[in-house]
């Protein structure tokens, strides 16, 4: 008898698991991927910032200004001085809890965070129109991104990207 290296494929076998990666990386899929995963992770991490003001993603948010603080005291509701980007709770509520958009097209999946504001929270987009006040700023009010995601927070992803995959083989 004599030694022999013996290199045995088994197509079928080989087939199957091909088959079940390709479903996992189905647009539609990967979709329902981010929404189980990725939208999650986004509104945990949003609803972080607004809580501490800013993060290691967006940077601390800047004070409010002086004028800013004399507005809230003084009108007919006494908002306060604070905290930051949350006067009436609705720009937190929008980021926190609102859904993603998702989108499938021919090899892509696609999502959009925050998706649509919730029905009948949103007059003429106002919702919106702060959320983009917030990220760039507005007038003299510097930007206090309420979306970011940083460099480990993309790490993250990637690693649980990379888990669903490998659940798939």
């Amino acid at each position: 008898m004599t030694a022999a290296l013996v290199i045995d494929i088994q197509v079928a076998a080989t087939e199957a698991k091909i088959a079940k990666l390709m479903f996992a990386l189905e647009p539609l899929a990967l979709v329902g991927w981010m929404e189980a995963v990725v939208e999650p992770y986004i509104k945990t991490r949003a609803a972080a910032r607004f809580k501490s003001e800013g993060d290691d993603a967006s940077g601390k948010w800047a004070p409010l200004a002086q004028a800013t603080i004399a507005i809230r005291t003084g009108g007919q509701i006494d908002y306060g001085s604070g905290p930051i980007n949350h006067r009436t709770g609705a720009l937190e509520d929008y980021i926190t809890n609102s859904p993603g958009g998702y989108f499938v097209a021919e090899g892509e999946a696609l999502m959009i965070y925050p998706g649509n504001a919730p029905s009948g929270s949103n007059e003429t987009g106002s919702l919106e129109k702060k959320m983009i006040a917030a990220q760039q700023g507005l007038g003299t009010a510097p930007a206090r991104p309420v979306i970011a995601l940083s460099g480990a927070d993309l790490a993250a992803v990637t690693t649980e990207l990379e888990a669903y995959i490998m659940s798939f083989t």
